[in-house]
C-alpha cells in the first residue's frame, strides 16, 4: 500500500493526499476526513512518519504469548527478561490468546509507547496486515510462530516427536495416540508430522481416532483424555504435544483408575519443571525453552541496532529425556 493507492481509494490526487499527510491547511475538511479514514482502514503509515517514529523509539520490547498460566511461557519470559534487564531495556507482556481484538489493542499500545521491538511466541496472528503494519514501527522476532520474513527461533519439533514415537514403538507399542491443540502453527504441524513419519516408517497404520486435536482452553484436554481412555480400543500409549496437555491427561488417567506406566504409557514435549513433579516422572522431549527466550531477546535488540542485517532462522536441537512414565505395553507383559 502506497500513497498512490490511498489517493485512488479516496478519489483524490496524490498531491492532495500529500498535503493531508503534511498537515497543510489547503484541504477542505470533508476531503481531509475521507483521506484519513482510508488511511486508517488500510493501516497505511507514510514511510517518513514511520521512520521518524522508529528513530525516536524507546527501549521497550513487547512480548506476545497466548496463555500466562502455561509454564512454557513462564520459561520464555524468564529467558527474555534475563537479556532485556541486562541490556537496560524494559519488557511489556501481553497474553493475547487467540483474540484478534487483543492483538490489535496490544499492537496499538506498543505503537503509542514507541516500542523498539516485538517478540511473538507460539501465537497464530490473524492477518499479514498485522505484520506489515507492525514492521513500519518496530522489528519482530518469532519464537515458534507462523510469521514470514522475520527472525525466527525454533527447535527440531518434527525430529523430536519422531524420536519419541520411535522410542515407544521400540518398547512394543503400536496403538499410540497423539494429543495436541487444534491450531495452525508451524510447531504443532511439525510435531504432528513427526508422529506420522515415525508410524509410517514402522509400517503402522494411523487411524483418525488416534490423532486427538483439542481446542485450547483449561480442562479441554482432560475431557478429551477421559473420552479416549474410556474407549474399548484405548491406546497403550499417549504422546502429548506439550506438557501442559500432558498434565491434564495425567490427571484423567489417575481419575479413571489406571496406572502409569503399568496400564498406559504417557509422554510429553518440553521438559518443564512439572515433568519432574509428576509421579511417575514424565518421559519427554527436551527443548531449551529459556535459552530460546534469551536468543530471541538478543535478536530483537540487535535488530533494533542493526536493522539491515540478514534475517536469521535459528533452530535448537531436541533430545529425549527417558524417565519412568513409559514402559512395555501391558498386553505384552
Amino acid at each position: 500500500m502506497n500513497i498512490s493507492d490511498i489517493a485512488a481509494k479516496a478519489g483524490v490526487s496524490v498531491s492532495t493526499v500529500s498535503r493531508v499527510i503534511n498537515k497543510s491547511p489547503n484541504v477542505n475538511d470533508e476531503t481531509r476526513c475521507r483521506i484519513l479514514k482510508v488511511m486508517e482502514e488500510t493501516g497505511y503509515v507514510p514511510s517518513s512518519i514511520a521512520r521518524n517514529m522508529m528513530s525516536k523509539s524507546n527501549r521497550t520490547i513487547g512480548l506476545f504469548i497466548t496463555d500466562i498460566l502455561n509454564p512454557f511461557f513462564s520459561e520464555i519470559i524468564k529467558g527474555v527478561e534475563n537479556v532485556v534487564n541486562a541490556e537496560g531495556y524494559s519488557l511489556l507482556i501481553y497474553a493475547i490468546g487467540n483474540s484478534l481484538q487483543k492483538e490489535e489493542e496490544s499492537l496499538n499500545k506498543l505503537i503509542r509507547d514507541r516500542a523498539c521491538g516485538l517478540i511473538v511466541t507460539s501465537c497464530r496472528l490473524h492477518s499479514e496486515k498485522f505484520v506489515e503494519r507492525a514492521q513500519k514501527y518496530f522489528n519482530i522476532v518469532s519464537i515458534q510462530s507462523s510469521l514470514d520474513n522475520v527472525d525466527n527461533i525454533g527447535a527440531t519439533d518434527e525430529k523430536g516427536t519422531c524420536d519419541m514415537i520411535r522410542y515407544l514403538i521400540g518398547l512394543g507399542h503400536s496403538q499410540i495416540a497423539l494429543m495436541g491443540y487444534n491450531e495452525t502453527l508451524p510447531t504443532t504441524d511439525a510435531r504432528f508430522a513427526g508422529f506420522k513419519k515415525a508410524m509410517s516408517d514402522a509400517e503402522l497404520t494411523v487411524d483418525n481416532n488416534q490423532i486427538i486435536r483439542v481446542e485450547p482452553g483449561e480442562g479441554n484436554c482432560y475431557q478429551a483424555a477421559l473420552e479416549l481412555l474410556l474407549r474399548r480400543d484405548r491406546p497403550t500409549a499417549i504422546h502429548c504435544l506439550n506438557e501442559y496437555i500432558a498434565s491434564e491427561v495425567y490427571r484423567a488417567i489417575k481419575d479413571v483408575g489406571l496406572s502409569i506406566p503399568h496400564d498406559i504409557s504417557l509422554t510429553g514435549f518440553d521438559n518443564l519443571f512439572i515433568s519432574e513433579l509428576m509421579e511417575p516422572k514424565l518421559t519427554t522431549v527436551s527443548q531449551p525453552i529459556r535459552q530460546m527466550g534469551e536468543v530471541a531477546a538478543k535478536c530483537v535488540i540487535r535488530r533494533h541496532r542493526y536493522p539491515d542485517e540478514e534475517i536469521q532462522n535459528i533452530v535448537f536441537p531436541t533430545k529425549l529425556i527417558i524417565r519412568d512414565s513409559a514402559a512395555i505395553p501391558y498386553i505384552m507383559k
